[in-house]
């Protein structure tokens, strides 16, 4: 896998400077959303940063009996050298602990967005990682092509570019700005999709784009040019896959809407893509979704007014279709992360825009009789250091969450937080651990340091 593998040690440092003139050590005012990010940039003259992505995994890497993993969780983002880095919790020997390390192999060495992961669907032991090439501009740049990366039995294969959404020898050229979401609805299949800059990077808005790859039919590359699926887009993608040959995309609109599109290869030729509107007024910030189960599915989202929404697409014949939005309440800024470890259980997290700390809610299978809503907790927990605490923290997260779960009652939640109290603005991936309702364990600093604070 990454350098942390080859001995007993698997700790690391991650660097924390950037490039000449890309990181510098007083930050401009984090933003949530890249098109507000865009449109203050393009005001004020000066860099708003975005604030760093993460994706988190649970998968068997398959490196032999001396590895016991249990569980084995990778967690990726982009270093504050920009580089793609994973950091994995590995049992060693008996030896426990996270392992940075970076995913080498070829160009790009930068990034300005991602990653995507997907684990080993498409093969067993296998990891996909996709992220968008940084262009060398000020933060935050502008994107360029989407790049992807496979592990197979502990090696990355380096590498592979797969282009920029549109190639435009007589116009402008539609680069990717935007995290890409991933997913794979079975063996030897990956499925990609990027938002573009629509040929202009400073408006902050493009059409939605899909690439894949499909090796049942022999196939060793994705597709040389990439799939419109039209519409305009503020935020970039989410996807979920519920069964085989079935997909479904979200992503907020220039309308503040939420849109999906979905597809279902099972159908009858010419196998289209159908969009819809979903309605809504949300924040440029993309939507979490996950699947329960056949043919359901779990869409949440920030509204303009910070409050977490949900709409559900039930089969059952009771709700049958999508429910309408549902406010869960709070105040929060930025991508939410969701999770479900069973077919009546939702968890879902989110930083808050009043102290920058990370709050989770949850659903247990409750209905409400009279209006079909889900029964979401009432109030949003705060994730408090260990032992509890008033929740003044000494640090505060300048990252979305994401999160992961391997099992009933199995959860972890991951974000980049960035220390109050010091005099050096560094930031550091926090982790905590809900394992079989014991309860959180306290927010557990992870070795390596990333973007300064802003």
């Amino acid at each position: 896998m990454a350098a942390s593998h080859s001995g007993h040690s698997v700790l690391a440092i991650l660097i924390a400077t950037g490039p000449a003139g890309v990181l510098p050590c007083r930050m401009p005012r984090l933003r949530y959303d890249l098109r507000t990010v865009l449109l203050e940039t393009a005001e004020k003259g000066v860099p708003v940063m975005l604030p760093p992505t993460l994706a988190a995994v649970y998968y068997d890497p398959g490196l032999g009996e001396k590895i016991d993993l249990t569980p084995q969780i990778a967690v990726f983002g982009v270093g504050g050298d920009l580089g793609m880095w994973e950091n994995s919790l590995l049992q060693y020997d008996g030896l426990t602990g996270w392992g940075p390390g970076p995913i080498t192999g070829g160009l790009p060495a930068q990034f300005s967005g991602g990653p995507a992961v997907v684990p080993a669907v498409p093969a067993p032991n296998r990891l996909d990682v996709f992220g968008v090439q940084w262009n060398g501009g000020a933060p935050p740049a502008p994107g360029g092509a989407i790049y992807h990366n496979v592990l197979e039995s502990g090696q990355w294969a380096g590498w592979q570019s797969l282009g920029i959404a549109v190639l435009n020898p007589d116009g402008e050229d539609e680069s990717f700005l935007y995290p890409p979401a991933a997913v794979s609805w079975g063996p030897n299949r990956l499925d990609v999709f990027g938002v573009s800059d629509g040929g202009n990077p400073s408006v902050g808005l493009g059409p939605m784009y899909h690439n894949w790859w499909d090796g049942a039919d022999g196939s060793l590359q994705f597709q040389t040019t990439w799939q419109s699926l039209g519409g305009f887009f503020s935020s970039g993608p989410a996807v979920v896959s519920w069964e085989p040959h079935r997909l479904d995309v979200f992503g907020v609109g220039a309308d503040n809407a939420m849109h999906h599109f979905w597809w279902d290869g099972t159908l009858p030729p010419p196998h289209q893509w159908v969009a819809s509107s979903l309605g809504g007024s949300f924040s440029s910030s993309p939507p979490a979704v996950v699947s329960r189960g056949q043919n359901m599915l779990d869409v949440f989202a920030v509204w303009e007014d910070g409050t977490m929404r949900y709409k559900g697409w039930y089969s059952n014949p009771r709700t049958p279709g999508w429910s309408n939005w549902q406010s869960l309440g709070g105040a929060l800024q930025g991508a939410p992360a969701a999770v479900s470890w069973g077919p009546n259980r939702l968890d879902v997290f989110g930083v808050s825009a009043n102290n920058l700390s990370m709050y989770h809610n949850s659903w247990d299978g409750g209905v409400d009789n009279s209006t079909g809503d889900l029964i979401f907790q009432e109030k949003w927990d705060l994730l408090e250091p260990a032992g509890g605490g008033s929740g003044n923290l000494s640090f505060q997260f300048s990252s979305t969450p994401t999160a992961v779960s391997w099992g009933e009652g199995l959860l972890a939640v991951f974000g980049i937080g960035y220390d109050t109290t010091g005099s050096v603005a560094t930031g550091a991936m926090y982790n905590q651990f809900d394992q079989s309702g014991q309860g959180w364990t306290g927010w557990t600093s992870m070795p390596g340091s990333y973007y300064p604070a802003p």
